[in-house]
């Protein structure tokens, strides 16, 4: 039904424990199937009524977006279309003016040169990062499967990155706690705070809240698309230009916001 007609749907609810086919694999072929038609991402909030850890992590792995015990009540139900459908509008606002498919032509991005460490549990999810930026040579990330993996790359080559964009939910270390201990190793060793940007199926106050404590730059809802992105990485960049053309310790890292608007062209 959906790849028959992909356009004609906003988002999916998506029972987990099903006959045939189960929740987690109909996700994943609509996720393959997205990618392979480079087509948007649909967001798909699954339901279970198995709340167990792993059952929540095996969600987000598989490519949903959001991950609910059953039963769900209708104000939950709401927030969900509410923020996911704030978050579609902005993805699908299109292209600003004077941009170029070919990113590499693009007057705004062709001197943009970035490196970065992508933390993302999702087998999917770096691969539409690497879909979205194939054309453009001057963009490049290393990838690290969770918190705790991306904390002792980071503590390696931390010299050798320009930003970080880094998935709340996780397992065995979650986004917000190596937030924590990126942070605090930054401090100890008199370090330049790295930009990080927090990204969560979980668009509600209290996530936004726990990636301002945790020391995250800023915070966005997934799925976040490509023009965000760009602006995440100009905005990140004329960041670090400011802070090293001035000397004396880095402030600590101010709460979290949201990315700001496309440039007016």
């Amino acid at each position: 039904m959906y790849k028959a007609n992909p356009s004609k749907y906003e988002l999916c609810i998506m029972d987990i424990q099903m006959p045939i086919m189960n929740g987690f694999e109909a996700t994943r072929l609509i996720r393959k199937h997205e990618l392979e038609n480079k087509l948007v991402h649909i967001c798909i909030l699954g339901l279970s009524a198995d709340g167990m850890k792993e059952t929540h992590t095996t969600a987000f792995k598989v490519g949903m977006d959001q991950f609910e015990t059953k039963p769900i009540g209708k104000p939950q139900l709401l927030r969900f279309f509410s923020a996911h459908k704030r978050t579609m509008q902005r993805n699908l606002q299109g292209k600003p003016t004077g941009y170029s498919s070919s990113d590499s032509s693009n007057e705004d991005t062709a001197d943009l040169k970035v490196h970065y460490l992508l933390v993302e549990d999702n087998a999917f999810n770096v691969k539409v990062m690497q879909s979205y930026f194939r054309h453009h040579d001057r963009i490049s990330f290393d990838t690290a499967s969770n918190g705790k993996e991306a904390f002792e790359i980071y503590k390696e080559r931390h010299a050798t990155y320009d930003l970080c964009i880094m998935d709340s939910q996780m397992a065995v270390m979650d986004g917000y706690e190596s937030t924590t201990s990126i942070r605090k190793w930054e401090q100890d060793n008199n370090l330049d705070p790295i930009c990080i940007l927090g990204l969560s199926a979980d668009a509600t106050s209290e996530a936004h809240s726990k990636a301002s404590n945790c020391g995250m730059n800023y915070f966005e809802a997934k799925p976040i698309g490509k023009q965000q992105l760009l602006r995440f990485f100009e905005t990140a960049k004329r960041q670090a230009l400011k802070k090293h053309s001035t000397t004396g310790p880095c402030p600590p890292s101010p709460p979290a916001k949201k990315l700001p608007p496309p440039p007016k062209i």
